[in-house]
C-alpha cells in the first residue's frame, strides 16, 4: 500500500513537468513565432509584476490571478482571444506557466507552450527582458 502511495505521489508530482516536455519554447522561439503571428502570447503574471518589470511587447495581458479562477481564466481567454492560434504562457521565470499549461490542457485547452525562462529568468537563465527582446510598460489598463 504504501509502495502505491509513493508511486502516486511521484506520478503527480511529475505529471505536469513530463506533459509540457514538448511543448515549450524559449523566449527566442516565443519572440519569433509571436512576431509571425503563429501565437498568442499571454503574460499569466500579477499586474505588480507587470507594473515592476514591464511586459513582453505584443503579449495579452491575463493574469491567472483573476477572479474566479482557471474556469475564469479559460471564460477570458474564449471571449477575448479565442482558441484559432496555439497560446504560448509566460510568467516571471517559466514554473507557474508550466503550471498553469498541464492545468489548461487537463481542463479543454491542450493547444498550449510554456514559454520556458519566463520573462526576467532566473539564476542560470535569461529570460525575454535579459535576452533583449522587446518589452514595452504596463500602463495600468
Amino acid at each position: 500500500m504504501m509502495k502505491a502511495l509513493a508511486v502516486l505521489w511521484v506520478a503527480l508530482l511529475w505529471a505536469p513537468i513530463a506533459a509540457d516536455a514538448a511543448e515549450r519554447i524559449d523566449p527566442q522561439q516565443a519572440f519569433d513565432r509571436l512576431s509571425a503571428g503563429e501565437i498568442v502570447l499571454i503574460d499569466i503574471r500579477d499586474p505588480s509584476e507587470w507594473e515592476d518589470t514591464g511586459v513582453p511587447k505584443g503579449a495579452v495581458l491575463l493574469s491567472m490571478y483573476i477572479d474566479g479562477g482557471l474556469e475564469a481564466f479559460i471564460g477570458e481567454i474564449d471571449k477575448t482571444i479565442g482558441r484559432e492560434k496555439p497560446i504560448a504562457l509566460i510568467c516571471a521565470s517559466g514554473g507557474r506557466s508550466r503550471s498553469l499549461q498541464w492545468r489548461l490542457g487537463r481542463n479543454g485547452l491542450p493547444n498550449t507552450l510554456n514559454v520556458t525562462e519566463g520573462v526576467v529568468g532566473g539564476t542560470f537563465t535569461q529570460g525575454w527582458k535579459r535576452r533583449g527582446l522587446p518589452m514595452e510598460e504596463y500602463d495600468g489598463d
